[in-house]
């Protein structure tokens, strides 16, 4: 039986969370918006949620860290590691088959953590707060690191929870990944760059974003581990064709 394999949304959604694992060590002030959000704050909440995980981020450098990772993150799986030893290539196959329907779906699931995102953007910022976090994020400092994060992400902490529990991704884990993904990415950052970082960490528009850091949190591991049964069924089946043909000499093709 072939493990259920997710579209492994934290890998798209670091960044939503980027300034929990900012360089800031000051504490996140309580943040103050309005009672209920208007139509208006949520198209600004949502047009931030884009703007911090763009499709390019979220799907497309998303799909190249796990082409680069995902074999070997299959292979916490002991059985599939017992298949790798019997038949060395037949889990690169696995993956080369069910890599078009993942990234379908993680793109047809992106608007999904989009709302997400701007329901709490909305509920805890006010428009004010907003507007500020977009130009931050616009800016060429904070656009850097966005991408830096992404492409600096390790997903073998994930990957251990998806084998020991049955497909689901930990808070732990997705924290461990996101503080080692933001520790990586500040290495490629230039002296300057990091300073213009922490100074808007440290300000009371980051601190405010740093406060809904739970609630993002949430969001983020609700939206990655939530299971479909056709997107699983497909993958499922495009595995174990690409099993089939591995093993009569086709190597998955």
């Amino acid at each position: 039986m072939i493990r259920r394999f997710p579209t492994f949304g934290p890998v798209a959604a670091l960044a939503a969370a980027l300034l929990v694992c900012s360089p800031s060590r000051a504490a996140p002030e309580p943040t103050t918006a309005a009672a209920a959000p208007d139509a208006e704050r949520l198209a600004r909440g949502l047009k931030l949620a884009q703007i911090v995980q763009p499709r390019e981020l979220a799907v497309d450098q998303s799909m190249r860290t796990l082409d680069r990772q995902a074999v070997e993150g299959l292979l916490a799986d002991p059985n599939i590691k017992q298949m790798e030893s019997e038949h060395p290539g037949v889990v690169a196959a696995m993956w080369k088959a069910s890599r078009p329907i993942l990234a379908e779906a993680l793109a047809g699931s992106l608007p999904d953590l989009w709302n997400g995102l701007a329901r709490v953007y909305a509920k805890h910022l006010s428009s004010t707060q907003i507007d500020e976090m977009i130009r931050f994020f616009q800016s060429p400092t904070g656009r850097k690191f966005l991408v830096e994060m992404n492409r600096n992400v390790d997903s073998r902490p994930m990957f251990r929870d998806m084998v020991r529990q049955e497909g689901q991704v930990g808070e732990k884990s997705y924290l461990e990944t996101v503080s080692g993904a933001a520790t990586a990415a500040a290495s490629a950052m230039s002296p300057a760059e990091m300073a213009e970082i922490a100074r808007f960490a440290d300000s009371p528009i980051g601190k405010a974003l740093q406060g809904v850091g739970s609630d993002v949190t949430k969001v983020i591991l609700e939206w990655s581990n939530r299971s479909d049964p056709k997107i699983d069924a497909r993958v499922e089946a495009a595995m174990v064709e690409a099993i089939q043909k591995f093993m009569n000499g086709g190597r998955g093709t």
